[in-house]
Order: structure tokens, then sequence, then C-alpha cells
């Protein structure tokens, strides 16, 4: 009963099936990921064209690993929003997924130069999943170690971050960066 606009329905979908995800649940977690990318895709085409549609859809397509598909929705908003951190470190890690090292480094170094007050260490959380899609382990958990030393919080780009970091379980220094402590 939820209005389409707000997108509301969609985000709980996904929500579930990444929850479902991270328990280990994958077949439910599947059920869930095609309702949602179902969902997105049933809506009215006006509500297609806005940017918060597609940067929801591109993030279910993430998920789904529908990299080539979901590069192209973030592109385009990356190309709309030059200036919008998180389109621009999202196009960052789904380049670096989709095997294109060039581009994601490229929205790195951007994301490297780039000088705003008040980031709170957002660059580095996308900068250290573009360095985790690409296999540099070592970088992506100094990176994130930066992120939180400057001040970057649960959720901010955390769920997508989970995903991305899912390979840097077994890693060592990440498994002791992420020990409870205290």
């Amino acid at each position: 009963a939820l209005p389409e606009q707000a997108l509301s329905k969609g985000n709980v979908i996904l929500g579930i099936a990444l929850d479902q995800r991270r328990l280990g649940h994958s077949d439910a977690a599947q059920t869930m990921l095609n309702r949602a990318i179902g969902w997105y895709d049933a809506v009215l085409p006006e509500t297609k064209s806005s940017a918060a549609w597609r940067w929801s859809y591109a993030w279910a397509l993430y998920v789904a690993d529908r990299m080539d598909e979901a590069y192209y929705v973030v592109k385009s908003l990356a190309e709309e929003f030059p200036e919008d951190l998180e389109y621009r470190g999202l196009s960052g890690v789904l380049a670096a997924c989709r095997g294109d090292r060039e581009e994601a480094r490229r929205v790195s170094q951007w994301l490297e130069a780039l000088e705003r007050p008040y980031l709170r260490g957002e660059d580095m959380i996308w900068r250290s999943m573009i360095a985790a899609a690409l296999g540099d382990n070592e970088n992506a958990v100094a990176l994130v170690k930066q992120s939180v030393a400057q001040g970057m919080t649960y959720p901010g780009a955390w769920n997508l971050g989970q995903l991305v970091f899912e390979p840097l379980r077994d890693y060592p220094p990440f498994r002791e960066f992420i020990r409870p402590k205290g």
C-alpha cells in the first residue's frame, strides 16, 4: 500500500534479501532479490526517471550480480550529477567489479582529490570499497580505517560496503579491524 514514489517497498524487500544473504539463507535471499527487482521493474515510467529510483535500482542490480546493468544506470547518474560522491563512488565500485581497473582507479583518484568540508570519511569509504572490489585488500583495510577515523559511521555506504567487503572476511587485518573491542 506504500506509494511507489517513496521507493520504500522496493528498499524494504531489498533489505530483507540482504539480511537473508548475511545470515546464510542464499535461496531465500535470491527469491526476495528477484521480488525487489520485479518491484523496481514494475513502477510507473515517471518514477523510473527519478534519480532516487535509478539509484535504488542500480543498488538492487548490484546485489543481484548484474554488474553491467548496474554500472550503466549509475554511470548515467554520475554523468548527470558529476559532483555527487555516492554516484561517482558506486560507479567506481561497479567498474572494478566489471574488471575495468582503469575506470575504477580514475574514480578513486577523483575521490582522493576531493576537497569538501564535512566529508567525515565518506570519500575514504568509497575508495576502500573500490580497492576491495579490485582485490587490493591491504589498501581496502587501510582506507576503511581512515574512513572510520575521520568519522564515517553506520549506515552510510556500509550497506553496500558489507557486500564489497565479503571477500575480506578471512583477511586477518580486516578481521582484526571488525573484531569487537572494548
